[in-house]
């Protein structure tokens, strides 16, 4: 049995049509799956470089954290090497420039004679009486905090200069620790 179709002029044109058509749309399909996946293979390409990237990026940024904070503190780690004179003479000098900047006035500033000891460190104390605003002498005190050399505020007594107490006389015991080499 053989089966033959025979067509005519017009419906043989459309048979013709309709089987390109449908070749053409088998192989645009075909070629818009394979195209398709290798965009998602792509996409997901470039999904885990960006994620490395933020990776990385945070790392970054751990390191500026932590080169800052390590320049920040670089004159104290050099601390270890200063004797008594010179670590009694940064002290007095840094808390007098802060205490300048802070607008503070310094009415005595002295260093403690008495130096506490350990195996690690010497503490090298010092005493400053100031008359300032609340302000003043709370920016001075942030300020002593911020500082690089690492002095510490171990006590501060504060009262009125006058009736108004707009000004403040405070006392204020610092101390730094200097490495034992």
């Amino acid at each position: 049995m053989k089966f033959q179709f025979k067509l005519k002029g017009n419906k043989k044109i459309f048979l013709y049509v309709g089987v390109f058509i449908c070749m053409a749309v088998f192989i645009l399909h075909f070629l818009f799956s394979v195209l398709g996946n290798r965009l998602k293979q792509l996409d997901s390409q470039v999904r885990l470089a960006e994620a490395d990237l933020q990776q990385v990026l945070g790392i970054q940024k751990e390191k500026d954290v932590v080169s800052a904070r390590c320049a920040k503190y670089q004159s104290y780690l050099e601390v270890d090497y200063w004797d008594e004179r010179r670590a009694t003479e940064e002290l007095l000098k840094t808390v007098e420039e802060i205490a300048r900047k802070a607008g503070v006035v310094v009415i005595n500033l002295s260093p403690d004679q008495a130096i506490e000891e350990s195996r690690e460190y010497k503490k090298y104390k010092a005493n400053l009486r100031i008359e300032s605003t609340l302000e003043q002498m709370l920016s001075f005190l942030h300020k002593i905090e911020q500082e690089s050399l690492l002095i510490k505020v171990e006590q501060v007594s504060a009262s009125p200069k006058d009736e108004e107490a707009y000004t403040i006389r405070s006392e204020i015991a610092l101390g730094i620790a200097v490495p034992v080499s």
